[in-house]
C-alpha cells in the first residue's frame, strides 16, 4: 500500500511562513498609525515566494481583511505615514506569502497596539511682566 503524505500546498504553507512581524507605532493619536510594518522573509528558502500580501483585519484568521500592499518579494517591510487611519475593529495586521499558484492561507500575525498619548490640563503661569512674553 502507497504512503500517502501531506499535500504540496500543506508543505509550502509551513515552510514559506514569514516571522517576526513588527510595527512600532510613531503615531500617538488614538485610531491612527504610523511607522514601519517589517518582517523576515521565510527560511531558509523564498525560491516560491512571488510576492508579500500585508492586510489589516479584525482577527488573526483574517476577518473583514482589507488590503494594504502587495509586495515583491525582497521587500520586508511597508512603511505607513503618520495620521494612517485605523479604522475601528481593526486589530490585527496579516502578512501572506504568495506564489504562482496561491496565496498561503495562514498568515504570519501582529496584534495592532496602538500607542495613544493625549496630554491634558496643561497650563503654564507666565512670570515675566512684559505684556505679550513669557518668561522662557
Amino acid at each position: 500500500m502507497a504512503s500517502v503524505g501531506k499535500p504540496s500546498q500543506y508543505r509550502l504553507e509551513l515552510h514559506y511562513l514569514v516571522s517576526n512581524v513588527t510595527l512600532v507605532d510613531l503615531d500617538l493619536d488614538a485610531q491612527e498609525l504610523g511607522g514601519v510594518i517589517s518582517w523576515h522573509p521565510p527560511e531558509p528558502d523564498v525560491s516560491l515566494v512571488e510576492t508579500y500580501s500585508v492586510y489589516l483585519a479584525e482577527d488573526a484568521v483574517g476577518a473583514n481583511r482589507t488590503v494594504l500592499s502587495n509586495l515583491a518579494a525582497g521587500t520586508n517591510q511597508l512603511s505607513l505615514a503618520a495620521d494612517f487611519d485605523l479604522a475601528p475593529g481593526l486589530t490585527h495586521i496579516l502578512v501572506y506569502t504568495r506564489s504562482a499558484l496561491f496565496e498561503q492561507s495562514s498568515p504570519a500575525v501582529l496584534n495592532v497596539l496602538d500607542a495613544n498619548v493625549s496630554v491634558f490640563n496643561v497650563s503654564i503661569t507666565d512670570i515675566d511682566l512684559d505684556d505679550g512674553e513669557a518668561e522662557h
